[in-house]
């Protein structure tokens, strides 16, 4: 009989409920998070590359945490991501904005948790070039100086996700 409720609750445990949260083998419930890709509004020749790129970043930060349970579809919690800004400004040695605008939506109660704009400066030894490596895989990009200010700016961003999604859950 203890064999058939211990089964019954570890199943209970394990499995999605119908309100969009997760339970985890503690039984504490998980929030459900939706991170869309970063959409690119700078639109630069190598913006794209990097949008991608912290697209992969933020995820990647917010899965090694296991705060949340990642989702593809639906969620409680909708996070959106725009690159706002990748612009260098010419000079030599060239120094490098970037800006992104961070939303966070409670989908449940259909309201904003928040809207915030994130941004960073670094100065480039060398101007971007179209055949840059942008990539956080890319060992030459994780050591340059616009790589460590995406790592930077990535870990503010995922931290302030999950800070924002655990105390309004």
């Amino acid at each position: 009989m203890r064999l058939l409720l211990c089964l019954f609750l570890f199943t209970a445990c394990t499995r999605a409920n119908i309100d969009g949260t997760a339970f985890s083998s503690e039984c504490c419930s998980k929030p459900t998070v939706v991170v869309l890709p970063v959409e690119d509004e700078a639109c630069t020749f190598s913006s794209l590359k990097i949008a991608e790129s912290f697209t992969k970043a933020v995820t990647d930060l917010l899965e090694e945490k296991e705060y949340f349970s990642l989702e593809k579809d639906a969620g409680q919690f909708l996070v959106q991501m725009q690159l706002i800004e990748l612009q260098e400004n010419g000079k030599t040695p060239s120094d490098l904005s970037m800006s992104i605008l961070l939303k966070i939506l409670d989908m449940q109660n259909n309201k904003v948790i928040l809207k915030e704009l994130f941004s960073a400066n670094t100065l480039l030894e060398k101007p971007l070039s179209p055949n840059a490596a942008l990539s956080q895989n890319n060992e030459e990009f994780r050591i340059s100086p616009m790589g460590l200010a995406h790592a930077k700016l990535s870990r503010k961003i995922a931290m302030c996700i999950e800070e924002n999604i655990l105390r309004t859950n």
